[in-house]
């Protein structure tokens, strides 16, 4: 078959796929709402930051679990992992609040600290409603003072670190977040599956910083993407190097997930670059053909990556 051909039915294929997943998962995001309304404090529900990760979970986080794990979500499961989800950013608000009081005027740490007191209050009555409703409660606890531990190494490295240590930082707090999300939905991970998991959760985190490029170089926190701010070609790179890793565990899935799992990859993919594409096109101003223009860079992204990870595997 010629590139061309080949080209052609990857796109058609792929959109196809695209749009069924968004479908779905817009579904399940409605849903999601419906299940957590009545758990949650309103308030939380109208922050944006809280709504991103709610979206995350219902696209990408359950989507991942049923595929590694082999075994359909049910509803506690998916309440207590959207409980886990909306606890994320109040718990990383921790963090960097009281790492920024030198910044505000009085009235201005005044509300702050009102803010935070907020946060505490939010946050201890979602982490008490998780570990209520979880089976392994000391496998949570010990997970959890993993991620505070990784989450405290992040906020002290605010100074100028090598590319090294930011990667160290990154596949530990990506790994081992997803990690902890697992135990949340009532899934005690193996080894093996843990080994897969550090590698999406890193992936997933390499995503996030993508998306958060431009608030992270304000806050001066160093992530893979603010160190290769002038260097796009090697965050492209670093990208397909961390899709290659996760292609090469695509064999402890199980034989009836394993094409799921390959197209839950691509989606993954594309979605990265796609906001790769944004980043770096952001100055032109051409209205639909610069949207235009990102899709078919994600789109072609997408098809180089797995057709050069195919070519390896085989």
């Amino acid at each position: 078959m010629s590139k061309q051909k080949s080209w052609f039915l990857f796109c058609s294929i792929f959109i196809y796929k695209l749009f069924t997943f968004l479908i779905i998962r817009l579904l399940n995001t409605v849903r999601a709402y419906f299940i957590i309304i009545r758990s949650v404090p309103l308030h939380l529900l109208r922050s944006g930051r809280i709504r991103s990760y709610i979206h995350k979970i219902t696209f990408f986080v359950s989507p991942i679990f049923e595929i590694i794990f082999n075994n359909r979500i049910k509803l506690y499961q998916i309440k207590n992992l959207l409980i886990a989800g909306i606890a994320t950013p109040i718990f990383d608000d921790f963090f960097d609040t009281e790492n920024k009081y030198s910044e505000f005027t009085n009235a201005q740490v005044i509300n702050k600290i009102y803010e935070m007191k907020q946060n505490q209050k939010d946050f201890h009555f979602l982490l008490q409603f998780i570990i209520n409703h979880i089976k392994f409660k000391i496998d949570f606890n010990t997970q959890y003072n993993k991620v505070v531990k990784i989450q405290s190494l992040c906020e002290q490295q605010r100074e100028s670190i090598s590319i090294q240590e930011i990667i160290n930082l990154s596949e530990a707090k990506g790994g081992e977040s997803l990690i902890l999300y697992a135990i949340c939905a009532d899934f005690l991970p193996s080894e093996i599956e843990k080994t897969i998991l550090k590698q999406l959760g890193y992936f997933f985190q390499l995503i996030d910083d993508i998306y958060d490029v431009t608030s992270d170089k304000i806050k001066n926190i160093h992530t893979i993407p603010t160190y290769y701010t002038t260097k796009p070609l090697l965050l492209k790179l670093h990208l397909f190097r961390q899709v290659t890793n996760i292609i090469s565990q695509a064999d402890i899935i199980q034989f009836n997930k394993k094409k799921d799992f390959i197209d839950y990859i691509d989606l993954l993919t594309f979605f990265a670059s796609l906001q790769l594409s944004r980043n770096e096109l952001n100055s032109i101003k051409l209205g639909f053909l610069k949207h235009l223009r990102y899709f078919c860079y994600a789109l072609n992204f997408t098809y180089r990556t797995k057709a050069i990870c195919l070519t390896f595997k085989n």
